[in-house]
């Protein structure tokens, strides 16, 4: 939503098209996503998007990609769940 109250800001229209027009155009800045940075292309997809690798161990999600993200070691093969 802050990205979009940014583009009708920078846009100075509610009219949806040239709101959509602003997005498509500019890369944004988001604090609160992975990558600090959004960029849409037509239909809406962010193409800066980022993703974590979740597993579950001890009973807690640990990251475990990418690297440089990870919080703990991959745990592979993973037990049988007879066995957890």
């Amino acid at each position: 939503m802050l990205v979009l109250a940014q583009a009708i800001e920078k846009t100075g229209s509610l009219d949806a098209e040239k709101v959509a027009k602003t997005l498509y155009a500019n890369t944004w800045d988001s604090p609160l996503s992975l990558g600090d940075i959004l960029a849409f292309v037509k239909g809406g997809q962010n193409i800066k998007a980022h993703s974590i690798v979740t597993q579950l161990q001890g009973g807690q999600y640990k990251r475990i990609y990418p690297e440089e993200m990870a919080d703990t070691k991959i745990v592979f093969p993973m037990k049988p769940w007879a066995k957890r």
